[in-house]
């Protein structure tokens, strides 16, 4: 290996590194219900909580596609480091913002949401031109310290406000200080490769947006996510109101969390080694399976049961970051990624919106998460079944099966 081959491969894996620093910091928002008591406490009702964390979410998806052109012109390292200051920003001023649902919506939901989508685009779409022969395994690697994140997040939250008795307002100025000042260094060594990457033979971008098989993988991703985030949206107070115990809580909080993480990086090299179209059925149908699972032990089996059926869930909400991503790639070619998966991540973008103020809204009325759980059920399905038929049918007509 010559020196220059050297020099290369150090600096892919730097960048790899970077990627995943970088997603660790902006990854706490899915440890969320770890401020939800708190909120809670100041006034704000479960409802307004889970969509405080909804239009987080949304409008950090929808700012993926501004940011892929973003990336596109400028490179990885701009859009990144702007996405940071965003992000720490936001949770600076929310640390400022009282008990007002308003200003909390807009310096996380706007702000620190915007920064978040500015930043999560950039070491996916970076890694994957670094590995092109190993998108599964970066892709599961970089989006993995997304759900890292969340178990730091968790568990610093934890050690802060209910061992320390720290405030929810201290604990956004600790996530603005430390996780997004982390993010704002590892920004700073994002580079792409000097690589053209090739479009699959024959796909438009025209094509591809009105493709079955496309159309198929966005109303996929919104189940998936749908039935993870209303389960992680309302975590907390889920476990609280079946097991009354704070500790059972924080532990379910960090097992979704070593879920989603575990997940990501499994999925990702099963990609490696299948077809995206058969890694997304069996994805489908694990999480439709523990969802069943779900429902049966609350209504009939003791509740201690639910913790390693969280780590299951976790674990398949996981597979959403790493499946829909790779096959885009193996359909429609590197070139439209940047272009595709943003729409895509979208359906990501509505379930957040809707799904943790469902649960809670069903936990108002009801005073149970079960229809949350059995509705999510109903989508993971259907999105299953939609899968089977026009993956089938798609990949026939190319003669991929």
């Amino acid at each position: 290996m010559s020196e220059e081959e050297k020099d290369l491969a150090i600096r892919r894996w730097f960048v790899l590194i970077a990627g995943i620093v970088l997603q660790t910091a902006i990854g706490g928002i899915y440890a969320w219900s770890a401020f939800v008591p708190s909120l809670v406490e100041l006034g704000l009702t479960r409802t307004q909580t889970g969509l405080l964390l909804g239009v987080q979410i949304l409008v950090f998806t929808v700012v993926t596609i501004p940011a892929g052109a973003m990336l596109r012109r400028w490179g990885p390292r701009v859009p990144a480091f702007f996405g940071a200051v965003l992000f720490c920003s936001g949770y600076g001023l929310a640390s400022l913002a009282g008990n007002s649902f308003v200003l909390l919506l807009i310096s996380l939901g706007f702000v620190a949401g915007t920064g978040i989508g500015m930043v999560y685009v950039c070491p996916l779409s970076t890694g994957m031109q670094w590995f092109p022969r190993n998108r599964g395994m970066v892709t599961g690697v970089a989006t993995a310290g997304f759900g890292l994140g969340a178990i730091l997040l968790a568990n610093v939250a934890n050690y802060a406000i209910d061992i320390h008795g720290k405030s929810v307002h201290e604990m956004f100025q600790i996530t603005a200080l430390c996780f997004g000042g982390t993010a704002l260094v590892a920004s700073l060594f994002l580079k792409i490769p000097s690589v053209v990457p090739v479009q699959a033979k024959g796909v438009t971008k025209a094509v591809s947006y009105r493709s079955p098989w496309f159309l198929t993988i966005v109303f996929a991703m919104f189940s998936a996510t749908f039935a993870g985030l209303l389960l992680s949206g309302n975590l907390k107070p889920f476990i609280l109101s079946t097991i009354e115990s704070e500790s059972f809580a924080v532990t379910s909080i960090t097992l979704f969390a070593i879920g989603n993480t575990v997940g990501r990086l499994t999925w990702g090299a099963v990609l490696d080694r299948f077809k995206s179209f058969q890694t997304i059925l069996v994805a489908l149908g694990f999480l439709a399976v523990t969802l069943v699972a779900f429902v049966v032990v609350i209504e009939f089996l003791p509740h201690k049961l639910l913790l390693p059926l969280i780590l299951f869930v976790g674990f398949g909400f996981g597979a959403s970051f790493v499946i829909y991503a790779s096959a885009i790639v193996e359909r429609f070619g590197m070139e439209l990624l940047n272009r595709l998966y943003p729409i895509a991540f979208v359906g990501y973008g509505i379930a957040a919106l809707v799904a943790p103020a469902t649960g809670g809204w069903i936990a108002d009325v009801h005073g149970t998460y079960t229809p949350g759980i059995a509705l999510s059920f109903v989508l993971v399905f259907a999105a299953f079944l939609i899968a089977l038929y026009t993956g089938n049918k798609e990949f026939h007509k190319r003669g991929d099966l």
